[in-house]
């Protein structure tokens, strides 16, 4: 399932004019997006389908990725510095959501299913539409305080 959601960023990022290689295994990140005078380290995270927010199934479902554990079975703890983009992928409707890491604070992110109406509230509300690659970018740069000069092919 990992292995599917990374071919599915790859393919977003090389569709969209950026550098992207996958990485090998042994390293925190699984995508390196080359933007000229640096590389952008990006962690994929995917779920088959969304899942009800409570154990009777009564609310309307989420995707919900668990974002601060690696390795088999989530021993490992991610650091603040293993990666600079989190890439977050719904397998079943292959969608990504992108967040630089500064603004993910949970171990968990819940992402709204498009289409789908949810009631009023919710004040962690993400959305797929809202979270493009750019803009991810931009955050993880501004966050490490780097003047890096992007770079986009095609």
């Amino acid at each position: 399932m990992g292995r599917a959601g990374e071919y599915l960023v790859m393919a977003d990022l090389l569709l969209n004019g950026w550098v992207a290689y996958p990485t090998s295994q042994g390293v925190p990140y699984d995508i390196a997006v080359d933007i000229g005078d640096r590389v952008i380290r990006v962690q994929v995270k995917s779920t088959k389908m969304p899942k009800s927010p409570d154990s009777l199934n009564r609310g309307t479902p989420l995707y919900v990725f668990d974002i601060r554990r690696a390795g088999k079975r989530g021993r490992r703890r991610y650091s603040d510095d293993d990666f600079d983009v989190l890439a977050l992928v719904a397998l079943d409707r292959r969608l990504i959501a992108y967040y630089a890491l500064a603004d993910t604070h949970n171990d968990c992110i819940a992402i709204r299913v498009p289409g789908l109406r949810y009631g009023v509230g919710g004040v962690r509300c993400r959305y797929f539409e809202d979270a493009k690659f750019g803009f991810a970018l931009q955050r993880a740069l501004q966050n490490d305080g780097s003047d890096a000069q992007l770079r986009r092919v095609g």
